[in-house]
């Protein structure tokens, strides 16, 4: 729809969404499987499975999987763009 997108986002071990900004969107992430280390603003925390790391609309923000095993997110950005 116009107003959220929502997807899931497989990181292999190693693998890292480089930080980046949604000027007008915010972001979760629903980590589903593994754990990732999360960069937002000027915070990183690690965060695993069941947990829900927030990104608001103009915040830097990216993952890094530094674990083992597969990381497994859904992710929902709003509003999304037409």
């Amino acid at each position: 729809s116009t107003r959220l997108m929502l997807g899931l986002n497989c990181l292999e071990p190693g693998q890292a969404q480089h930080a980046h900004v949604h000027g007008d969107q915010d972001k979760f992430y629903f980590v589903v499987e593994g754990t990732g280390e999360f960069e937002v603003g000027e915070e990183s925390r690690s965060a695993g499975e069941g947990m829900v790391v927030w990104a608001p609309a103009g915040v830097r923000h990216g993952v890094t999987n530094r674990g083992d095993t597969r990381l497994v997110l859904m992710v929902g950005i709003a509003p999304f763009p037409s």
